[in-house]
């Protein structure tokens, strides 16, 4: 059973199973250091933001991978997804019924999370911004935390 993800309602911390928590502004070598089992790959941009791929967990008790953003060496904010079993696929893509699937178990799973309805897909908190939505540009679907800048901690 992959290790299940979740975050913190009150502080928006990204939680993997009961031990691990990735927080607002955290410095990306602490991250590294707490995710290594599950570090699939990472892309730095050269312009101050990197993605950090983490691989083998599982969100609602499903298989899902999710990519950390990182900007300037500091943890900004999380984009993840979501293997659902059955979810058909079009020349290996998933098809607009796989993704509103997908939308639809994600936005359960945030609302038993969260205690609350997700009435335009997103969930706004002193700490951040939660959300599951359709993508039209890149035609996927689009779950993820972003944290505001203000509770960024100091150099």
């Amino acid at each position: 059973m992959n290790a299940e993800l979740s975050i913190d309602p009150g502080t928006g911390a990204i939680c993997i199973g009961d031990a691990v928590r990735f927080t607002a502004s955290q410095d990306k070598s602490s991250v590294l250091a707490l995710a290594s089992q599950w570090v699939g790959g990472s892309r730095d941009l050269q312009n101050g933001y990197e993605w950090l791929q983490l691989h083998g967990l599982s969100f609602g008790q499903q298989p899902a991978d999710i990519a950390l953003c990182f900007h300037d060496g500091r943890l900004m904010s999380a984009h993840w997804g979501v293997s659902l079993p059955g979810a058909t696929l079009e020349e290996g893509w998933p098809t607009q019924q796989a993704i509103n699937q997908e939308i639809k178990f994600v936005r359960k799973v945030l609302v038993a999370m969260f205690q609350t309805e997700l009435t335009d897909g997103g969930l706004v908190f002193p700490w951040g911004t939660v959300w599951s939505r359709f993508d039209l540009k890149g035609f996927s679907a689009s779950h993820g935390v972003r944290y505001h800048e203000a509770i960024a901690l100091p150099e």
